[in-house]
Order: structure tokens, then C-alpha cells, then sequence
């Protein structure tokens, strides 16, 4: 068959490619030794830290001598009962005994209160209301530790502790705090990951297997886009990308998936070329497939690149990064399948590819299973009213997308903490009950202009700003500490007063010297939706009582994190959006068609749309994780629309009728279209099993979308071809 004419010459490259073993493997080698040479080299710095937010929140713990790692120990139940002061002061005592505990700040260490019991400290201006509740204690914990304590090490001491306790006792307590639940998230995410990779890689490789009835060729699909990540990976790296966590996360996942997808393609193509008698070994029928498809597996990285490619122009850099390193690793990948697949076919893997049997639906073979005529049925079903699923699937299309318009983006920690677990329980708890865990705070800073009066006034309207707001609590400064502060005459005592203060108590708060003072708060987390809003309110309020000499910022980790989490996310949601447009754009500029451009349209859209908007209609939200999700299915669904529209510009001139096209066209592609799609729905939904949120989402959001792009490309594509070829027309029968 004679080969469009832009196809011919890049199909004569690769097949001259493909007969020339020596050049391919030269070129593997370099690509791999280059890899090597990347991943071995230490790790640029993460960018998601990298922002004024950020370096504010790190500058202000530095000088204020806040460690980012410190905690609290919560212990709840009714703290204020004098029968169960004596075994409150037992946890304390048993948490203070373990080696990476320096300290734990207790109430009695406060001035006046060294003698007085928790019911007469829940007064206090200090401790009352923050460190003190009816509910229960929250404690600071400095630790001699760079984090917290290792969590297995930590529910050991625990337990050894409440043994320790009275029987009869209510109390319960727990670990929680920024350094304890970021530790608690890793180990959980880890663990959860290399199981479900590997889980997901084995489950891949058995549907596959299955499919194949062939253990060789599922290796020879198999083994391309794993090589393939080793070279992303490392030469991401080698040109300083690739380095925070979530593109090192994500870049993997992404490999896999478009590059699996190309090399099935590929691995059936050999297989038919086999048994159409047009190749006699491996070798032979690897050169076939590949000349065959080269320009439709380029087309896929091409466009799937540029989509990537567009992140780059997102306002945070970790999108940019995380753009550039996709796109580089979706070429990469192309040149990995392209390359290995012939390297492979000369091998055991490529022999006696006559006896694979993968799915077969054309029924060209002679074979008229009950699935071959069932499948042929069905989508000769669809394309008796063309015209009518075509409209049925624009309609879908608008609507899915209107529906999704509507979602917001939120961010949780509890969704990378495993339900059920001790710091997740702990987090909700202390959600409830003592007022959240996660620091906020408010710096002063002022020059030597300012009165005492200015600052103490300034200082109260800190605080009263921050306890207007429905969503803090625990609200603390020199504002609460000069209130304190005991006088023989009524009245406040002076900013001056400050100085009295023990060091140790007053250098998480102020440093006159310094000219600078710090108010804390805490929050709950109830989720950057909800968050955010606050941070804003609460900011205006902060312009309202500042004064001419006097600086008043709002600061914070965690603020640093939702805010720009939130940001990254609102990146990610418009450049999917443009990614989209540009490989719709990319596809009729390739095929040189507008119509084969719009054709690609709704199987692209319809899936993300459909399963944003159920996501929509459950009430959830988006954040990173469905995101991610969202655009590692667009790739997969742009891979299998280019093969379905390559298949359909290739052969539409052998059928009297676009309807007989179209039907070939999507039938003669279905086996690797089906393999693809149930290989990667399996991996994708045995998430559904984590105990993580966070896997759950990606998992059924990824299974979902993919599941939809396949009923896309194999129901409404072809009818979309038929209405838009315009020429033709004809009975499917």
C-alpha cells in the first residue's frame, strides 16, 4: 500500500532505522549513559517552596526561633476535673522521657500559675482558650529531632504510656503538628505508592497478558515505556528539571501511560503484519509497524508536548517545571518505544509473533467470534444515525464541560493522611475539639518612630482582627502577655513591660531590639476553600488597624502552602484548558484538515468533561491530584483519537462509502485501543483501595475519563468522521 506522501518519508526513516540495530543501540546507549549521568546528581531544590510567601514564613521562623518541626501533644477528655490532673501530669512526664523530646511547655510553667490547677488555668489570659481548653490540652513539643518522631516509633511509646495510666481514666492523647503530620503523610504515601505501582504493574501486565494469550508480547510492549522512564527521569534531570515532588511523581505515571499506549499499538501492528503474511519474522514485522506507525505515535508526542509545553507559560514555576519536564518526557518516550521495539523484536520477545491471538474485531481474519460480531454490531449500530450521535455527543460535550465550570479548587491535608490512621484521628480531633493545629501568625514590625502607645494599640488590633475571625483560634501576643502581666495599679501594663518578661517566654513573641513582634493563631483545616477567603478578610482588617509606623503581615507555613497550592492548581486548570486547544489546533495543522481537527474535538473533551462534571455533581473539587489525573487522560485520549483518525486518512480511499471507512477505520484499531484502555482503567482503578484520599480521586477520576475515551473513539469518533467528510455517504451495510 503507498503511504501518504508526508508520511513516506519519516515511515522510510524509521523502518531504515529499524534495519539498522547497531545505530539504534548506539543511540539507546548514549541516551542511557546520559540518564545515568542525571539521575546520579544531586537534586535541584523543590520548587514548590519557591515564592515570597515562602521565604517570609522561613525568615520568620529564623528570627523569631520557631521550629518547623515541632509539635504538640494533644490530650483530650475533661482535663479541668482535679481527679485526672495527676495522670494529665503522668502523660506529660512520659512524653518528656523520650530521647527525641527536649521539652514540653506546659501551663504551669507560667508565671503565677506554677501552684494553680488546669480549671483555674483555663482563665488565664494566656493559656485559657489556647493551650487550655474543657475539651483537653494542646502542648508545645520541642524536639531534638531535625522532624518529628518516627510514627511506628511513636505509637509504640504511646502505648507503653497509656499502660502506664490509671484504669479508670478518660484521657487520651495523641501526637499531631506540621513536622508530625507532614512525617505521617510520607511514610503513608510512600508505602502506598511502590505497593500500588507494583500492584498496578503486575494487574497491567496479567490483563495484558491475558489479552496477548502471550507472555513474550506483553514483555515486548511492557519493556519500551519502562526503559522509557528511566531516561525521562534522568535526563529531566540532567537539564535541572524533574526535582519536586509532584513532577517526580507524576512524570513516571505519564511515561507509562502514553508510552504503553504507543507501544501496544506498535506490538499489535507486528502481530497483524505476521498474520497478513506481510512480514516472516520479528525483525521484519517490527520494520512494518513501525513505518506503519510512526507518524501517528509522533503525532501523539508531538501534540501531547506542546499541550505540556504550554504549562510554561503558568504564573508558579513549579507548573513550568512540571510542564517542560512532561514534554521532555513525552519525546523521550517516543524515542525509547520507537527505538527498543525493533532492538527487542530480534530477540526471543519478537519470535513466533504468528501464534499471538490478541483481539481481533474487523473479522478480516475470517474469524466471527460472538465478540467480533457483537463489537461489529455495535458500532455499526452508532453509525447507522451519524448525524444524530454526533449531535448527541457535541451536546454531551457542552453540557459535561457547563456542569464542570462550576467546580472550585480546594485543598485538604487530610487528603494525604491514610483514613483511620493515629495522625489522621489525632488531626480530626484536634479539628474539634481544640481549635486545629496548624500555625498562623501576624509580624509586627515597626521603626523607631513608633510610641509605645502605637505598638500596644496596634497590637491589640492584631489580635482582635484575628479573633474576629470565625475560622482562628488560639489567638496569642504581646497584646494577651501585657494583659497579663500582674500590676499593683488597674490597667495595662506599658509596651515597655515586655522587657520584664523571661527570655524564654517572650522570643516566640517579640524582640525589641529588633523592633519586631510576632501574634500567633491556629487553624483548623477545613480546606483552602474555605481558608483562603479568610486569609483575605483578615488582611483587609489588618489594613484597618495598622498605623503610618507600623508594618503588619500576615505569615505562615501553612499559609504559604494553601495559597500556593491553590495557586498551582487555578495554573494547572487554565493550562489544561489551553493544552487542550493546542492539541486540537496541532491535529488539523498535522493532518493538514480543519475537519479531522474538529472531528477530534468532542472524543477528546467529552471524557475530561464528563468526568469533571460527576465530580461536580458529588459536590467535590479539584486540587492537584485530580488535575493531574485529567491531563494524564487527555494524553491517553489524544494517543488513541491520532491512532483512530491515522487509521481512518489511511484507508478511507479503499471503501466505496465514509460510513465503511469510518467502521474499518475504528475496527481495525479497537484491539489496541481495548488492551490500552483495560491495561490502564485495571491499574488505574486498584487505587480505589488506598487508604489515601488523595489515590482514591486520581484512581477513579483517571479510570472514569479513560473508560470514557474509549466508548468516545469507538462510538462517536467514526460518526463524527462520516458527518464531516461531506463526500460520501452510504448504508453500513
Amino acid at each position: 500500500m503507498t503511504l501518504p506522501g508526508k508520511e513516506s518519508m519519516l515511515s522510510r526513516g524509521a523502518v531504515a532505522l529499524a534495519d539498522r540495530p547497531r545505530l539504534s543501540l548506539a543511540l539507546l546507549v548514549a541516551l542511557l549513559g546520559l540518564s545515568v549521568m542525571g539521575i546520579l546528581r544531586e537534586l535541584p531544590d523543590d520548587k514548590l517552596e519557591d515564592s515570597p510567601e515562602w521565604n517570609l514564613a522561613r525568615e520568620t521562623r529564623d528570627e523569631f526561633g520557631l521550629d518547623w518541626g515541632n509539635g504538640f501533644v494533644a490530650i483530650f477528655g475533661d482535663v479541668t476535673d482535679p481527679a485526672q490532673e495527676a495522670t494529665v501530669r503522668q502523660i506529660i512526664d512520659g512524653v518528656e522521657e523520650l530521647p527525641e523530646v527536649l521539652d514540653v511547655m506546659t501551663p504551669w510553667e507560667l508565671p503565677g500559675l506554677a501552684d494553680s490547677t488546669l480549671a483555674e488555668a483555663l482563665s488565664h489570659d494566656l493559656v485559657g482558650g489556647t493551650l487550655v481548653r474543657e475539651a483537653g490540652l494542646l502542648l508545645p513539643v520541642s524536639l531534638g529531632t531535625d522532624g518529628w518522631i518516627d510514627q511506628q516509633a511513636w505509637q509504640s511509646a504511646s502505648a507503653e504510656i497509656m499502660g502506664t495510666l490509671p484504669a479508670d481514666t478518660s484521657l487520651e492523647f495523641g501526637v499531631t503538628g506540621q513536622g508530625a503530620i507532614i512525617d505521617a503523610q510520607n511514610s503513608a504515601f510512600e508505602g502506598e505508592r511502590w505497593r500500588f505501582m507494583g500492584f498496578g504493574a503486575l494487574l497491567g501486565f496479567l490483563i495484558a497478558s491475558a489479552a496477548f494469550r502471550n507472555v513474550r508480547a506483553t514483555f515486548l510492549a511492557g519493556l519500551p515505556p519502562i526503559l522509557g522512564v528511566v531516561l525521562s527521569v534522568g535526563l529531566a534531570r540532567v537539564v535541572g528539571l524533574g526535582a519536586d515532588g509532584f513532577t517526580s511523581i507524576v512524570l513516571p505515571l505519564l511515561v507509562l501511560t502514553i508510552g504503553f499506549a504507543d507501544s501496544l499499538h506498535i506490538v499489535v501492528a507486528m502481530v497483524r503484519a505476521r498474520h497478513d503474511g506481510r512480514a516472516s519474522g520479528g525483525a521484519e514485522a517490527a520494520s512494518v509497524a513501525t513505518g506503519e506507525l510512526v507518524w501517528p505515535c509522533l503525532l501523539t508526542s508531538l501534540t501531547t508536548a506542546i499541550g505540556f509545553a504550554s504549562l510554561s507559560l503558568a504564573g508558579h514555576s513549579i507548573v513550568v517545571e512540571f510542564g517542560l519536564s512532561c514534554a521532555l518526557a513525552t519525546a523521550v518516550t517516543f524515542v525509547s518505544v520507537i527505538l527498543t521495539i525493533p532492538l527487542l523484536a530480534r530477540t526471543p520477545l519478537g519470535a513466533r509473533l504468528d501464534r499471538v491471538a490478541p483481539p481481533r474485531f474487523d473479522g478480516e481474519d475470517g474469524s466471527q467470534s460472538a465478540v467480533t460480531g457483537f463489537v461489529s454490531r455495535v458500532v455499526g449500530a452508532a453509525l447507522r444515525a451519524p448525524r444524530t450521535v454526533a449531535a448527541l455527543g457535541a451536546l454531551l460535550t457542552l453540557g459535561s464541560v457547563w456542569i464542570a465550570s462550576g467546580l472550585e479548587a480546594d485543598r485538604r491535608v487530610m487528603s494525604d493522611l491514610a483514613e483511620g490512621s493515629a495522625a489522621a484521628d489525632t488531626l480530626l480531633r484536634v479539628d474539634a475539639e481544640l481549635g486545629g493545629v496548624f500555625p498562623l501568625h501576624v509580624r509586627m514590625d515597626w521603626d523607631e518612630s513608633a510610641t509605645g502607645e502605637e505598638l500596644s494599640s496596634a497590637a491589640q488590633g492584631v489580635e482582635d482582627a484575628l479573633a474576629s475571625e470565625p475560622l482562628f483560634s488560639g489567638v496569642v501576643g504581646p497584646a494577651s502577655i501585657l494583659g497579663a502581666v500582674p500590676l499593683e495599679a488597674p490597667g495595662k501594663a506599658p509596651w515597655g513591660a515586655l522587657r520584664l518578661l523571661p527570655a524564654k517566654w517572650g522570643a516566640g513573641f517579640f524582640d525589641l531590639d529588633e523592633r519586631r513582634a510576632l501574634v500567633h493563631a491556629r487553624l483548623q483545616d477545613v480546606g483552602s476553600a474555605r481558608l483562603i477567603p479568610a486569609f483575605e478578610r483578615t488582611r483587609e482588617r489588618l489594613e484597618a488597624v495598622a498605623l503610618p509606623h507600623v508594618r503588619l503581615t500576615l505569615v505562615g507555613d501553612h499559609i504559604a502552602y494553601l495559597e500556593t497550592v491553590d495557586g498551582v492548581t487555578r495554573d494547572l486548570a487554565w493550562s489544561l484548558a489551553l493544552a487542550a486547544l493546542l492539541i486540537l489546533v496541532t491535529l488539523a495543522a498535522a493532518f493538514r484538515s480543519w475537519r479531522l481537527g474538529l472531528a477530534s474535538v468532542v472524543p477528546n473533551l467529552l471524557p475530561l468533561g464528563v468526568s469533571a462534571a460527576g465530580l461536580a455533581l458529588i459536590g467535590g473539587h479539584v486540587d492537584i491530584s485530580t488535575l493531574t489525573a485529567l491531563t494524564l487522560s487527555l494524553g491517553i485520549a489524544t494517543d488513541d483519537t491520532i491512532h483512530v483518525l491515522a487509521r481512518w486518512e489511511r484507508t478511507r480511499g479503499t471503501y466505496t462509502t465514509a460510513i465503511l471507512g469510518a467502521r474499518a477505520a475504528v475496527l481495525q484499531t479497537l484491539p489496541a485501543l481495548t488492551m490500552t484502555t483495560l491495561t490502564l482503567t485495571a491499574a488505574f482503578g486498584q487505587l480505589l483501595t488506598s487508604a489515601l484520599p488523595t489515590i482514591r480521586d486520581f484512581g477513579l477520576l483517571a479510570g472514569i475519563t479513560l473508560v470514557v475515551a474509549f466508548a468516545a473513539d469507538a462510538l462517536l469518533l467514526p460518526s463524527i468522521l462520516v458527518v464531516l467528510d461531506g463526500k460520501r455517504s452510504g448504508d453500513p451495510t
